[in-house]
């Protein structure tokens, strides 16, 4: 599609006709030959949503430093506030955030407070972590996960409801094989 664009005028003409307006959701993950795509297109509003944080496809040459430099080449508006999650969650995301990131920028409008300093999770009870549980394992980590999850389901919690953040997809398949063996779907 680059090559069609670049070295073919009737369809690169095509293109900036057909083309108005572009919208690239993602876009930390864009590598350089889509940007090339992209400007090929020439659209006259180009909007880019992304978070240079979350970038997974460096496997496949995206440099999320490019979608930082474009941040600088035109209006930013900063997606700070996260609408999908309950405050709890997002108290727990902002806090760990706080704890990874020196730039980091809150999505829950309070304030941690803690009680415990040796223990997150002990707050004033109005800024806690509801929602979020954290299963501290023996021998499996991965077992105690799925044991945990099935005691929330057993409670009359939705497995749809349910989130379970790992690092592999090993670890996913782990969870899920516990999971299915103790009846839970997942």
């Amino acid at each position: 599609a680059v090559q069609l664009d670049e070295q073919c005028p009737p369809v690169a003409e095509r293109l900036r006709r057909q083309y108005r307006a572009v919208l690239v959701d993602e876009t930390q993950d864009v590598n350089p030959l889509q940007y090339r795509l992209l400007d090929g297109i020439k659209a006259e509003n180009t909007m880019m949503v992304g978070d240079p944080r979350q970038s997974i496809y460096g496997f496949r040459s995206a440099d999320p430093a490019l979608f930082e430099g474009r941040c600088t080449q035109g209006t930013t508006l900063p997606l700070s506030r996260n609408h999908r999650s309950q405050a709890g969650v997002l108290r727990f995301i902002d806090a760990v955030g706080r704890e990874l990131f020196a730039d980091y920028k809150p999505m829950a409008p309070a304030a941690l407070v803690r009680h415990d300093p040796e223990d997150p999770f002990t707050t004033d009870g109005v800024l806690g972590f509801n929602g979020v549980e954290i299963w501290k394992g023996g021998g499996s980590e991965l077992a105690t996960a799925a044991e945990g999850i099935s005691k929330l389901v057993a409670e009359g919690a939705s497995p749809k409801e349910i989130g379970v953040l790992v690092r592999t997809t090993f670890e996913a398949q782990s969870i899920a094989n516990h999971l299915d063996q103790a009846g839970v779907p997942a």
